[in-house]
């Protein structure tokens, strides 16, 4: 990823366990924040809406959340689906409802989907294309 880019930050987040939640919205925060020290512009809907919906009393409904999210896809040159390596519940980005929703929208409107994992340790560990 060279070029500076609009990214769309796609990351697990969904779980009962409010823990779980906290830990994978601050898993977002990192990825952004190294995407953003790279030069490029993101939007992380994890970031953005986890500590909106502490106030909302939402934060699992899914259907709200990725509506909210619709006009920052399409503004978007790629979106990035991110798997979290230490996550203390595994859950890859093809086993998440939200993020499957994100990416079909996305190469349904044409924009490229790639895929990397995060390790706190080691930073993103970039895949390929979806």
């Amino acid at each position: 990823m060279g070029d500076k880019l609009k990214i769309y930050l796609m990351t697990p987040y969904s779980h009962l366990d409010d823990f779980i939640r906290k830990w994978r919205a601050e898993m977002a925060c990192l990825a952004a924040g190294i995407l953003m020290k790279r030069g490029h512009t993101v939007f992380s809907p994890i970031a953005h809406s986890h500590g909106v919906s502490l106030f909302m009393d939402n934060s699992l409904d899914r259907e709200f959340w990725l509506k909210q999210d619709q006009s920052f896809m399409d503004w978007a040159d790629i979106g990035l689906a991110v798997d979290f390596i230490d996550d203390p519940v595994p859950c890859a980005w093809y086993d998440s409802y939200g993020i499957n929703w994100e990416t079909e929208r996305m190469l349904a409107n044409g924009q490229p989907v790639l895929c990397a994992e995060l390790s706190e340790k080691l930073g993103l560990i970039f895949g390929g294309g979806i």
